[in-house]
């Protein structure tokens, strides 16, 4: 049988309903499907969890507000865009940016073409390549993962000029963690990348110019 729909998986843990026996075999073999549902039923704990802990009601609105978005064809779910905040970030930090190279003169290189920058985790590397373009700026990216349990490339980016800022700029990767950003800005930006099966990782004060 095809894998299982998230729908029918979020309506077994939520709504108490009952597995075909086709399911259950399905879901005992298929470890693409397994992953999903053991992240659904963690995501069910923690909102249990939330529930005894009297979250506030904003709070609870804000997680709530979450499951009613609509996928609209991301690769990213909004059960998977929770998981990843429930299960935290980590500051990527700097590991090259080519605008910081020295010329043989000891000048920083005053080029304002493109230029490429690389971030880094314990489990995760982003590369950016910036180039100008009609004025603006086109940002270029490769989102690396570690390879374990079926993870790849995809994930959720969002550019935004804050964490709490109300609107941003939003793309998703492919499965080869490529995605591409439009008509950016130049400015200091907070960057996040949300892959699929792990820790958001943030770029702080990402300086695009």
């Amino acid at each position: 049988m095809e894998h299982l729909l998230e729908r029918r998986m979020i309506e077994v843990i939520w709504d108490g309903a009952l597995l075909t026996s086709v399911e259950l075999d399905h879901l005992s073999l298929c470890a693409e499907c397994r992953q999903q549902y053991d992240m659904l039923t963690s995501i069910e704990n923690e909102m249990r969890v939330a529930r005894l802990s009297q979250v506030s009601p904003a709070a609870e609105q804000r997680l709530f507000a979450i499951f009613d978005e609509v996928a609209g064809g991301r690769s990213q779910s909004p059960m998977q865009k929770l998981w990843g905040a429930l299960a935290g970030w980590v500051k990527a930090m700097p590991l090259l940016d080519t605008r910081q190279q020295a010329s043989p003169a000891g000048i920083r290189n005053a080029n304002r073409s493109s230029y490429r920058m690389l971030f880094g985790t314990d489990e995760t590397e982003i590369e950016l390549m910036v180039e100008p373009k009609n004025g603006l700026l086109r940002v270029m990216g490769e989102v690396m993962v570690a390879d374990r349990s079926g993870a790849n490339g995809l994930a959720l980016i969002e550019l935004s000029a804050s964490p709490d800022a109300k609107s941003a700029l939003e793309t998703e990767s492919d499965a080869e963690g490529r995605f591409a950003l439009e008509q950016v800005p130049p400015g200091i930006y907070f960057m996040t990348i949300t892959p699929r099966y792990s820790q958001a990782v943030v770029i702080e004060a990402l300086e695009l110019t």
